[in-house]
C-alpha cells in the first residue's frame, strides 16, 4: 500500500470510528433539509466530512474564513463536530490522532504533510444505500463502513472506488438539500 493510500485509509478510519460511535450512541444529527425537501437527486453531493488531526485549528480556519460556528455531537470520546452557517449544518469534522509520517510521496502528487494532516470525504445521494454499496463492490470498489442508520440523518455507508478514493453514500431522512 502506498503512503498516500495509507494516509487516506487512516483518514477514512477516523470518519468510520466517529460515525460508528454516533450510530451506536443516542446522539442525533440534524436533518440535511429542514424543512424536509422530500427531493432526492441520485449522485448529488449532499454532505462532507473533514477528518483532521488538529480540530481546533480547522475550526479556527473555517470559522474565520466562512463564519462557521461549531457544536460537538454526542458525549463519546471520539470527537465529531458539526459546522453551521446561518443556522444550517454544512459539514462535519472528525478528530483523529496524527498519523505517523509516511515515506515521501513522489511529485506531482500531494506532499506527505498535506496527505496525512487532513482529508475531506464527500457523500452522494442515493435512493438505496445497501443496493448502491453492493453495486460499488460489484464494480471493483470496497466497503469501508457498511450501511447503517444515523438517527436524524438517514442511512449511510462509506466506500472506496477501485482506485482507493473514499466517498460516502447517503439516503437522507429529510431529502436532499
Amino acid at each position: 500500500m502506498t503512503s498516500v493510500r495509507q494516509a487516506i485509509f487512516a483518514a477514512t478510519a477516523a470518519v468510520s470510528l466517529a460515525l460508528a460511535t454516533l450510530a451506536a450512541s443516542a446522539a442525533a444529527l440534524p436533518p440535511l433539509s429542514d424543512p424536509p425537501s422530500g427531493e432526492y437527486r441520485q449522485g448529488k453531493f449532499v454532505w462532507i466530512d473533514l477528518v483532521t488531526a488538529d480540530l481546533p485549528a480547522a475550526e479556527k480556519f473555517y470559522g474565520t474564513l466562512f463564519g462557521w460556528t461549531f457544536t460537538r455531537v454526542g458525549d463519546d470520546p471520539v470527537r465529531y463536530t458539526l459546522a453551521w452557517q446561518a443556522g444550517y449544518p454544512v459539514a462535519g469534522l472528525a478528530a483523529r490522532a496524527p498519523a505517523p509520517v509516511p515515506a515521501p510521496v513522489p511529485a506531482p502528487g500531494p506532499t506527505t504533510a498535506e496527505v496525512r494532516k487532513a482529508w475531506w470525504v464527500a457523500y452522494m445521494s442515493v435512493p438505496d444505500v445497501d443496493r448502491a454499496a453492493a453495486e460499488v463492490v460489484a464494480k471493483g470498489g470496497k466497503i469501508l463502513i457498511p450501511a447503517r442508520g444515523l438517527e436524524g440523518r438517514g442511512r449511510m455507508a462509506l466506500l472506496a472506488d477501485p482506485d482507493g478514493a473514499p466517498f460516502g453514500l447517503l439516503k437522507s431522512a429529510s431529502g436532499d438539500p
